[in-house]
């Protein structure tokens, strides 16, 4: 099929190009994300219903039948080292990266704050035989936004996630503005508050 030759092909340049490729997967759904996961497969019927009527307009994502399967099929082939993860792949993906120094490939933003060597779009990778891919390093992410490692998990909870409805976080969002300057971003804002709060648990701790 046109997507096993295009998936071969990409693999069959990397491998030329000297890259070394671990495909981690999602693996069983959590129920703490059942909501999520609905959405998302409304989302999904509804982008499969307009490419069937002809109503689409090119911005649709529709995932052709089988696809995970002759993905995995593929891979097999080719020997591709894969790991699945338990439930949600983050965690596992930054693991892995971590144990080679590789560079983490994803269209999940999640990862742009885990300690990774770097993160580059999917769709950046994509083209990489076109151009070399932009990368970002999470540590001057951090840096910019004047946060260590520590205070990571606290910021990615406040500034957003599957477990919190986003139009209560959002109403959270404009009520801290109040305290901080006006204007600035949702991730600046909520960044502030988390050093305020760092600073004032070190000016306790040390009274």
């Amino acid at each position: 099929t046109n997507l096993w030759y295009a998936l071969t092909s990409f693999l069959e340049y990397l491998r030329s190009e000297e890259w070394e490729v671990t495909f981690v997967f999602d693996g069983s759904t959590h129920e703490f994300k059942d909501d999520t996961y609905k959405v998302r497969a409304e989302s999904a019927h509804l982008d499969a219903d307009k490419v069937v009527t002809g109503l689409a307009d090119g911005s649709e994502n529709v995932n052709p039948l089988l696809a995970g399967r002759m993905i995995a099929e593929c891979l097999e082939s080719m020997r591709i080292e894969t790991v699945v993860a338990d439930f949600e792949a983050d965690a596992v993906v930054a693991a892995v990266a971590q144990e080679r120094g590789g560079m983490v490939v994803s269209n999940d933003s999640d990862l742009m704050l885990m300690d990774v060597r770097g993160f580059i779009d999917v769709q950046d990778f994509l083209a990489i035989s076109e151009a070399a891919p932009s990368f970002m390093e999470p540590a001057r992410l951090w840096s910019l936004l004047g946060l260590n490692a520590q205070d990571l998990g606290i910021f990615a909870g406040l500034s957003g996630n599957d477990f919190v409805d986003f139009g209560e976080l959002k109403f959270w969002h404009t009520w801290i503005r109040r305290d901080f300057t006006a204007g600035l971003p949702a991730l600046q804002v909520v960044a502030k508050f988390v050093k305020k709060c760092r600073q004032e648990c070190v000016r306790i701790n040390h009274s």
